[in-house]
C-alpha cells in the first residue's frame, strides 16, 4: 500500500476528489480516468462518514488502479459530502481518503483499517494537540503489515 498526504482547500466534494485523484495520478498509482470515475461513483454511492473526525472515502473500480494507494487530503476547511448512511443528509468532512485499491478482495480490510483510525477514542483532541503528522503516523501504523511508502505531494 502506497500513501500520498496533501493539505489543501476544496470548493466542494468534487474538487476534493479531483485534487486527491490528481495526486494519485501524478504519483503513477492510477489512470487518468480514475478521478472522473470516482466522481461518478460518489454521485451514485456517497461516502461521507460521521466518524470521530468526519471523513469521505471516495473510490472506484480497480480497473483504473495501477498500484494500491491512499491519498489523504487534510482539508483547510470542512467540505460537505453526502452521508453514506443517509443520502438525505450531509457530513461536514475534514479529511478525504481517496482509495485506489488494485485488488477488490482487499477493499473490506482496507476500509476497516481506515475506520479503526478515524473511530479512535479521543482522536479529535489528539489531533488538536499533535497535528496532521500524528494522523499520518496512525494511518501508516494501521497498515504496518503491508509494505508502505509515503509521499508528500507538492
Amino acid at each position: 500500500m502506497e500513501f500520498v498526504f496533501i493539505s489543501d482547500k476544496a470548493d466542494n466534494w468534487e474538487d476534493a476528489i479531483v485534487k486527491t485523484s490528481r495526486a494519485l495520478f501524478d504519483a503513477g498509482f492510477v489512470t487518468e480516468e480514475f478521478g472522473s470515475q470516482c466522481i461518478k461513483r460518489e454521485r451514485e454511492y456517497p461516502t461521507g462518514l460521521g466518524t470521530q473526525i468526519p471523513i469521505a472515502i471516495p473510490h472506484t473500480d480497480s480497473a483504473f488502479v495501477h498500484t494500491s494507494a491512499i491519498c489523504v487530503l487534510a482539508l483547510e476547511s470542512q467540505v460537505p459530502f453526502i452521508n453514506m448512511e443517509d443520502s438525505e443528509s450531509e457530513v461536514p468532512v475534514e479529511y478525504v481518503l481517496n482509495l485506489a485499491i488494485k485488488d477488490g478482495k482487499n477493499q473490506v480490510t482496507i476500509l476497516n483499517k481506515v475506520l479503526q483510525v478515524f473511530n479512535r477514542e479521543g482522536l479529535p483532541e489528539q489531533l488538536e494537540r499533535k497535528g496532521n503528522g500524528y494522523l499520518k503516523e496512525l494511518i501508516m501504523q494501521a497498515f504496518v503489515n503491508a509494505p508502505t511508502t509515503a509521499k508528500e505531494a507538492d
